[in-house]
């Protein structure tokens, strides 16, 4: 689990431009409250647009979120099956050749 979690800085900083990519254009916190409670009683059919536009920023966030979800989950799956996979490798090397566990 170690090796997935990226201890290496180089690594670790590619993480934050990916990050960083995925809220590319995603609505802010301050953004989205501006536009639910503009002005209060006073809201205008503008701020139907701005929530409108706002929205479609978001779905096209949570799709970049899913698609990063998933393609995330499937390089640690691999990942840790080719980790298990090394160490039956490893343990079948060691027991062929003689080798003792103890």
């Amino acid at each position: 689990m170690a090796q997935l979690s990226c201890p290496d800085p180089l690594a670790a900083s590619g993480m934050d431009v990916t990050l960083e990519a995925l809220a590319a254009d995603a609505p802010t916190s301050k953004e989205l409250a501006a536009t639910i409670w503009p002005r209060g009683p006073r809201a205008t059919a503008f701020d139907l647009d701005e929530l409108s536009e706002l929205d479609k920023r978001l779905e096209s966030y949570e799709v970049r979120v899913s698609e990063t979800l998933d393609t995330v989950t499937a390089q640690m799956v691999k990942a840790m099956g080719d980790a298990r996979d090394d160490g039956v490798r490893l343990r079948r090397r060691q027991y062929s050749s003689g080798g003792s566990n103890a």
